[in-house]
Formats: structure tokens, sequence, C-alpha cells
């Protein structure tokens, strides 16, 4: 990983009303960032929560044991994120079209997260103890099925009732470095194809809209060819200048001629793409298994890598 990133949060002094901290391994670098009141809700643009980075460079390898314990780590992360008892169900959903790879993350992570909820009472029977209720969907995109994820998800919830929803979807990159690279957890919710359509055009999906607590898990997929335009400048303004960063006034302008060069819906994967999502979604989908049925359970997803 690049090491200028460390040095960065190293040196970072969070606002008021935020707090930070940050662990890093040999493998990956988390960041853990708590906005607590509406100063931190103002500083970071966000609102109040909870909000983990996992960042690592190993998505794109597929080594069993490196992806085994990057799932470890976002397991404890979503861990933090669940507060619900043992006996309270969840509902898991895959958001995403399965016919497009870079936006098939949610889909395929749901294919292999353990769905208990049809079976739940026959394995406490034959087990002797309880297994966490757990029901799993994959409800499209709008432009298949003519109804937005969002009255899909409310459905369901308003007939099964579940004390937790777990949103897992593709994401769009605000920064190249962040492509296939960044896995980030939060409990203020999702606004699926926001990076697509604009967050004043989608819906958000977190408590206030279900009424339930609402964690929201996503790696970016793609990047828009507009921010490869604006990262590229701005690396190449910072190699041949002292100033860190560019100024407004330059951003708005590559920002003006992005927009004439290239239309809004220029959106870019990696050629990796294929390895990124089938490594990823075993890292997220045992990392949910481990959160939510802890080790005992665990080996039951490895049969589907």
């Amino acid at each position: 990983m690049n090491s200028t990133k460390h040095e960065f949060v190293d040196s970072y002094e969070p606002p008021n009303g935020v707090t930070l901290d940050t662990t890093e391994t040999e493998l990956c670098q988390c960041i853990w960032v708590q906005i607590q009141n509406e100063s931190g809700v103002e500083a970071m643009g966000k609102p109040v929560g909870n909000y983990a980075t996992i960042e690592t460079d190993i998505l794109l390898h597929g080594k069993m044991g490196e992806l085994d314990e990057i799932a470890k780590t976002v397991s404890e992360y979503l861990a933090k994120m669940i507060n619900i008892s043992d006996e309270d169900s969840v509902l898991i959903v895959g958001i995403g079209n399965r016919n497009i790879i870079s936006d098939s993350l949610g889909v395929r992570v749901a294919d292999k997260v353990m769905a208990t909820r049809h079976v739940a009472h026959q394995v406490e029977a034959s087990n002797g103890k309880p297994i966490r209720t757990v029901s799993v969907i994959s409800p499209g995109v709008m432009g298949v099925t003519g109804i937005s994820t969002a009255e899909i998800i409310k459905s369901i919830c308003n007939v099964i009732n579940p004390s937790l929803v777990i949103l897992v979807d593709a994401l769009a990159a605000g920064k190249t470095s962040r492509l296939c690279s960044t896995i980030q957890i939060t409990d203020t919710g999702m606004t699926p194809a926001a990076g697509i359509l604009g967050k004043g055009n989608a819906q958000t999906i977190d408590f206030d809209y279900l009424g339930i607590p609402v964690v929201g898990i996503g790696m970016p997929t793609v990047i828009n060819a507009a921010t490869i335009m604006i990262d590229f400048i701005s690396l190449l303004s910072q190699a041949h200048s002292d100033s860190e960063e560019l100024d407004v006034a330059m951003v708005e302008s590559i920002h003006q001629y992005a927009d004439e060069l290239f239309p809004s819906s220029s959106f870019v994967a990696t050629k990796e793409i294929d390895a990124a999502i089938h490594y990823s979604s075993y890292v997220l989908s045992t990392a949910i298994n481990m959160a939510l049925f802890q080790e005992d359970w665990v080996q039951m997803s490895h049969n589907t890598y």
C-alpha cells in the first residue's frame, strides 16, 4: 500500500465532533470514524454515525489465507456496527445487476451468505442450540423490475419484520486509488445508485426510511472517467509545483471540461474487475457469516469459494 496514505492519516487532526481511530496490519489499514454531533456532520458532510474503511491491495490477488484474514478484519468491524441480540433476525440485501460484472458484487455476496429463516427451528432441534434467523434477497435493479430497490426492501421488511438490514452494493469511487481496494462499512444506511444518478435522484435506505437499523457495506468497483481526469491533473500539478492540491477554481474548470468531454454515464472499471468481484464477494460473504454466525458456522461459506 502507498505509505503516503498512512502519513496523511497519522497527521490528520479530526474536527470537533469527530473521532478517528486507525489500525494497521501487514495486509490492510483500517480507519474507524465516528461522527458524534452536528459539528461533525457539518465538518464531514455525512450523517451522525460510525464509518469503517478497510484499505487493502490484495483483493485482486486471491490468496486464500490473506483473503480469510481480511474477512476476519471486516467481520470485526461489522460486528461493532451490529447492535442487536443473538436472537434478533437479520435481512441481507444484495443490491445490483447480476448481468453486469462491475455491478454484481452485492448479488454475488448474497449468493454466499447463509439463509436460515426457513430452517432455524430444525437446526436448533438437531444441534441443541439456536441459530440466528437470516433472510437473504437480491431484488435486482429498477431497469429490469420496474420497482425501486428501496420499495422492494421496505415491502419485505413490512412482512418479515427483521431487527436489522444489511445492504451490500458496489460503489462508485471518489478517487482512483480507492478502486477495488477499499471496503466501506457504515451504520447510517446506503443510497443505491447515488454514484450514477446523484444523491438527489436516489432513495436513501436508512433507519428513517425503514424504521429499523441499517448497515451498508460496499466496495468501489467503478469510477467516473471525469474523476480519473481530475486525479491525473492533480498528480501532474503536484509533480510540477509546490501545491499539494488543486485550487477550487481549477477543480471547477476540470469538472466543466470533463463534463463536455465525457457524458455523465461514462463509468469505467479495472481490467481485473472479474477477479476483484470474485475475491471481494468471498471476503464480504465470509465476513457477514462470521459476524452473524461466529466461528461454528463460517466453514460453510468456504464451500462456495
